[in-house]
């Protein structure tokens, strides 16, 4: 037993006190992604499935990447930790199903921007959708 080392309080306090937060990891980034891609394929396959390629309501776009970078841009800036930025990611994924379920509420089809060629002027909601998850007022 005398190879037992006992680890002093202090010792751990230290420890827990210069633990420094780290970027958000790139588990996290494709969670968010993941997550994105099958909401959107996934209701605009069921939009399209169930009105038989008729649907002639309101079409907006929403820029993934843009959405996503200003997620992961907050995380980074609020300092969330590996852990956090899980929670982080699974709050982002809960805020944007509660965002896109408003929208398919009202009658509106969201497209990804991904899959558009071209659009008109004041379709594109990304900077809408990012000022109403919180993540700032919207980048350009």
């Amino acid at each position: 037993m005398e190879d037992t080392k006992i680890v002093e309080p202090a010792a751990i306090s230290e420890v827990l006190v210069t633990h420094k937060s780290e970027p958000p990891s790139l588990m996290v980034v494709m969670l968010i992604a993941a997550f994105f891609s099958v909401m959107s394929s996934g209701l605009t396959w069921y939009v399209i499935s169930s009105s038989q390629m008729s649907y002639a309501g309101p079409v907006v776009i929403l820029d993934a990447t843009k959405l996503t970078t200003a997620a992961m841009n907050s995380i980074y800036i609020n300092g969330k930790s590996t852990g956090g930025g899980q929670d982080a990611a699974r709050e982002f994924a809960e805020n944007l199903d509660k965002t896109l379920t408003q929208y398919s509420n009202n009658g509106v089809l969201v497209v990804n921007s991904a899959a558009v060629l071209n659009h008109p002027a004041g379709v594109d909601i990304t900077n809408k959708v990012i000022s109403q998850m919180g993540f700032g007022g919207g980048a350009k």
